[in-house]
This record gives C-alpha cells, structure tokens and sequence, in this order.
C-alpha cells in the first residue's frame, strides 16, 4: 500500500489505461485477429527453391562442374533458412553438399517436404542430371525464433512506451483543468471564502487547485484564472527582489523543499489595474498520513494600506534626517561665524578673549610659557583712503592668510579690530617669540600687490613679564606695538626691552578691554554675533557694516577716548 503512493494519481491512471491496451491487443491476437503468415513464407520458399534449380539446370546443361559447385555453394550459404543442401546425381552419386547432408537427409526425408525436406529435380539438356536436395528451417521456428518478429509483440511494445507518454502527457494537461472545489462542500467553500485573507492550496507541482475569494478579489483574477496554474507564473516579487534585483525563493517554495512552516513573507503582486499589492504571506506543509509532503497551505494577508504607511514614514524619516543634516551644517556656519572674523577668517575677539583666558590659566597653574603679539599695519588709513575700501579689505585678507601660515596649528589668530591683529602662542617663551615675531613681519612686508606695499609693527610680550592677566599681557604687547611706532615703524619690540619711563600718552590695551566692559547698555560681543549673523544671510551689507565702523574709529582716533570710539565703533557696527 505505502509502495503505491510514490507513484501520483495521474501516473497510476497512465498505468491501467495501458495495461488495459496490452490486454485488449493480446487478447486479439489470441483469438486470431493477427493474420497468420505460414502459407506466406511457404510460397516465397517454394518460388526461391525454383529459381535455384532453374540456375543449376542452365550450369548443367553447360557441363561445367566447377561452375556448378561454386553456385552451389553461394546460392546456400546466402540463404539463411536452409540447414542443410546436397546435390545427388541421377544415379545416386553424391556430386556435393553443405553441411552434413547425406548423413541427416534419409531421417528427414519422409517429412513434409514444404517444411524440412525439398527435393527439386535438375535437368540438363532435357534429361534427368540429378537432384537438389535442401533441409530448411521449419516454418514455426524461423517465424517466431525471435519476439521481436512477431507483430503482436511488436505492437505491444510500441503501446507501452508511446502510451505511457502520450497518456501521462493527455491526463496532466486534462486533470489539471478539473475544478477541485467541485468536490468541496458548499459549506466548507462558504467558510474559506468569509474569511478575510487570501488562500491558497497549491499541490507538489505548486499548481494551484484551490482559491478563496478574498484572493480571487485582492489578486484581481477570477477562479478560472487560477486553477491549476503554477503559483510561480503569477507576478509575484518579494522585497529581497526589490532591493537586491536577485530572483528569490518564494515561500512555497522553501516549505516543499524543507517542510517548514514560514510566516510574515512580504510579497507583492502586480494586479489587472497596473496597481501592486502587498501580502504577508504565511505557508504550511500539507502532509498525508504517512507524513509525506503532498502541497502547501499559503495564506495571504493583505498589508498593502501598512505598507504604504511604513513607506510614508521611511520617506519622512529620510527627509527628517536631511532636515537634521541641512539644521546641522548651518549651525556649524553659524558657529563659525560667530566665532571667526567674516573678512579674514581669523577668531574674533570674543572667542579670542576666552581661549587667551583659559591658555593663561593653564600656562599660570602649570608653569608654562605663553607669549602674545599685537601687529598693527602701518599706514593702513591711508591705503583706504588712497585706493578704497575694496584694497584694503584685501590687504586685510591676505594678512590674515600670511599670519595663519606664519605660524603654528597650534597657536590662535585674531582680528582684533580694524588693521589690528592679536596673536596666541602657547608654549613659547618671549626669545621664541620675537624670533616668530620678526619671521610674521617680514613675511608681510614681502606681501606684493599690484600698486601698492605694506609693513607692520608687532609688540610681544610673554607671561615671563609677570602680567597679573590676561589683559595685562596683552597690554604690555600693546605698550610694544605703541613704542614701535613711534620708533619708525616695521620693526619688531618686545616688553623686556622698554624703558621704564617711555614716556607718552599711550591708550593701552587695558583701557580698551575696560572701555569694551564699559556699562554702555549694548555688549560688544553681543554685536559681533549679530554682524556674523548678517554675514550669513547677507555678505555685503555686514561688509559695509564693518567698513564703516573702522572709518568711524580711524577718524575719531586721536580726538576723543577710547571709550567714546568704543561707542563709536558700536555704532558704525549696528
């Protein structure tokens, strides 16, 4: 019984349908229906057997016995059927013979000549010469010495193989057109088609032989569609097709071959409309008692509407995280700008004051060198007023560019207002510094620009001086910058080599930090923030905002305090 069911439904018709053809053909040849080909044979014999004795006769009558030998011979030896021949004279004497003829041919003789003895009299010159005497095959056994001769056999054969085929060919494309939900009760038809997600049954072919309604109506194909195609000729496509382009195992698929239930496949399927649908698809291995597997239960809930939703909330996640990129890089823009000079690039003030705080705080607590510098370029009014605002921004830019370059990646630039700059050199002494110094003012006065050239002045001064600040060391550099000028200009002086008593009116670096701290209702740093963040949005406006407070602060220079051109320069700025 178990034998049985390894060969399918449709193979176990092939087989009756054929051996039932078998029988019905033997069953004709028993009762006669073959026509029987003895009486056939026997002529053909009789009509061979003559013409050779009528070509012996023709020798004879030539009278040449080797002639007669060698056709003798030859004529015997090509027929397959005889046994045994000889050639007898007429009076009795053995002329020749093929095979051990005269010792077998008196057993034979009385037999029925038409089967296993002839005797064909030869004449020659019409008389008697002798006599050809041949023993053949009985009839039976050279008709049916072999079952591939006999028609019916024959035929039989040609039925099992081409029947087998063309039966199993007929019934596969017939039985697969039979609607198997013929069979199924109302009831059950009723219950699977009220539910709510698709159904499939698919045999071990993966021909579909059953689907419910909810599939028939969320696939957009009628059940006539559907019956008895494979499942793999629907357009299905997974994810992993979508996103990979590789062609994948559908879940059916995997259960046949492995016997494993698979739940929540994703698959779409491309309906009538041009419109997809997505299912989540869950298998289960239908198996008969003896546990082999016979096809598969797919079930197929739509998920189309949650689909669409998780794809709406990736695309807005992705457009989220753009947003979040676009925020970021703007606040960076931002945080530069309100960190760095908008002209040049170099820090601002602000953000100078609070790494120069924090690099004195340091260098103070662990007993470190630190030196700063105040450069000032010479006769820089003059260049505005000579060759506009344009150059000089220019000039100012290509400074900026020589002092970076100048010096360490370590060490801070600043614009500390109009032609003036500050520089921070952590871990330098003041010998090094002045040596750094001198290498920054002659790298500006190599600066070439089409009309015109520059030098610069720089005071340094190092934490060696004993400034009680920041802001003192920064004032002691600025007592420099200011002892400079009045040396000449282009030159380089340090703090450990002014007089005591140098005399002079001089606006130091105190005053200006004081003037900046000032109680004057509007925080300096407080503007700069806002002129960056003009700059941002509007690059020519916070330009001529700048170019007019460092004309207001040159002008006003010299005629009023420092505080006033403090406020001055606030207003230039807003």
């Amino acid at each position: 019984m178990a034998s049985t069911r390894i060969i399918s439904p449709t193979g176990r018709i092939v087989i009756g349908l054929v051996g039932l053809t078998v029988s019905i053909i033997l069953l004709a040849a028993f009762v006669g229906v073959f026509p029987d080909h003895r009486d056939e044979i026997s002529r053909s014999r009789r009509q061979l057997y003559e013409s050779l004795g009528r070509g012996l006769s023709a020798l004879v009558a030539k009278k040449d016995e080797a002639a007669i030998r060698e056709h003798f011979q030859s004529i015997v030896q090509g027929t397959g059927d005889i046994r045994t021949a000889g050639l007898r004279r007429a009076n009795g004497e053995h002329f020749d013979a093929v095979g051990s003829h005269f010792d077998t041919w008196s057993s034979v003789s009385g037999a029925d000549p038409t089967d296993t003895a002839i005797c064909i009299p030869i004449f020659g010159n019409e008389q008697l010469w002798g006599t050809l005497e041949l023993q053949p095959a009985p009839i039976s056994e050279a008709r049916f010495g072999s079952l591939a001769d006999r028609p019916e056999f024959v035929l039989v054969a040609f039925v099992v193989i081409f029947g087998l085929i063309t039966f199993y060919g007929y019934l596969s494309l017939v039985l697969r057109h039979l609607i198997p939900t013929k069979v199924i009760s109302r009831r059950v038809r009723e219950a699977l088609d009220s539910l709510g997600d698709g159904l499939l049954v698919l045999d071990s072919e993966e021909r579909i032989v059953m689907a419910n309604q909810a599939f028939q109506d969320s696939s957009g194909r009628t059940l006539e569609d559907l019956i008895g195609k494979q499942a793999k000729s629907l357009p299905f496509i997974s994810r992993e097709e979508m996103e990979t382009g590789n062609q994948c195992q559908t879940p059916w698929q995997t259960t046949l071959d492995s016997g494993e239930q698979i739940r929540g496949k994703i698959l779409g399927i491309e309906t009538r409309g041009n419109q997809a649908t997505t299912y989540s698809v869950s298998c289960t291995p239908i198996l008969d008692d003896d546990g082999r597997k016979q096809g598969v239960l797919a079930s197929f809930e739509d998920v189309n509407q949650l689909e669409r939703k998780k794809n709406e909330l990736k695309e807005m996640v992705i457009q989220l995280d753009a947003s979040t990129a676009e925020i970021r890089r703007q606040n960076r823009e931002l945080a530069i700008l309100a960190t760095r000079d908008a002209l040049t690039g170099s820090m601002n003030r602000r953000s100078f004051f609070q790494k120069f705080d924090a690099e004195f705080a340091w260098a103070k607590k662990h007993n470190q060198p630190l030196s700063a510098f105040m450069i000032d370029i010479d006769h820089f009014k003059s260049i505005n007023d000579s060759y506009g605002h344009a150059i000089g921004d220019l000039v100012l830019q290509k400074v900026a560019a020589t002092l970076e370059s100048s010096v360490r990646d370590s060490d801070i630039v600043c614009r500390y207002g109009g032609e003036e700059f500050s520089i921070l050199l952590p871990n330098t002494g003041i010998n090094q510094a002045v040596v750094v110094a001198e290498n920054v003012r002659r790298a500006l006065e190599q600066l070439a620009f089409e009309q015109l050239s520059i030098t610069a002045c720089v005071g340094v001064s190092a934490l060696s001086e004993s400034p009680d600040s920041s802001h003192d060391l920064l004032e002691q550099a600025d007592k420099c910058l200011f002892m400079a000028k009045r040396n000449g200009r282009n030159q380089v002086v340090r703090f450990d080599q002014i007089p005591d008593s140098s005399g002079g009116d001089t606006t130091g670096f105190r005053q200006r930090v004081e003037a900046e701290h000032h109680d004057s209702g509007i925080p300096f740093h407080a503007v700069t923030a806002l002129i960056s963040a003009l700059a941002y949005r509007d690059q020519e406006t916070a330009n001529h905002c700048r170019r007019v407070a460092d004309m207001c602060v040159a002008v006003a220079e010299g005629m009023l305090p420092m505080r006033e051109c403090y406020v001055l320069e606030i207003a230039g700025l807003l």
